[in-house]
């Protein structure tokens, strides 16, 4: 039973990561499609300091380890309170409802590209450049734990 809501996960235990190396996203296309350009244009476009060429190969490896967790609980796990949205700030709370990202400085992903471009462009108060800083590792932090904890939780299924 996962959050209240049970449908059977064929084989849950299995698949996923299947060793180091290996990273968990959620939407994971989206997320994925976004390192190439990395290599090319840099982050938004400032190629002129963020390119990373130079790195391509290890970009490359890291893109062919993606696991996306989205499908396993889309195709698999419902819950009343995902509300029909299968978003990590929806499936969250419902699945682990001591997680949550309400309250946060930075609380979903529009709010932290939003924060990232603030903080790259620069011409902000240090004070304003911390908050948002560590907002950010506030966030990323919560984003990571999530897909740990979700992985964790549907294994034990």
């Amino acid at each position: 039973m996962v959050g209240g809501v049970y449908l059977p996960l064929p084989n849950a235990g299995e698949g996923g990561p299947s060793g180091p190396g290996e990273g968990i996203l959620y939407t994971c296309p989206v997320a994925s499609s976004k390192l190439p350009s990395l290599v090319k244009e840099g982050a938004r476009g400032w190629s002129s300091w963020f390119s990373l060429p130079k790195h391509k190969t290890q970009i490359e490896n890291i893109q062919a380890r993606l696991w996306d967790l989205l499908p396993l609980i889309r195709n698999n796990i419902y819950h009343p309170n995902f509300r029909g949205s299968f978003s990590i700030k929806s499936v969250l709370p419902a699945l682990i409802p001591e997680m949550s990202y309400e309250g946060m400085l930075i609380a979903d992903g529009e709010q932290a590209g939003l924060a990232w471009e603030e903080l790259v462009r620069g011409n902000i108060p240090k004070a304003e450049k911390k908050r948002l800083r560590d907002g950010l590792v506030a966030y990323c932090r919560q984003d990571t734990l999530a897909m740990v904890e979700l992985l964790a939780r549907i294994r034990q299924t």
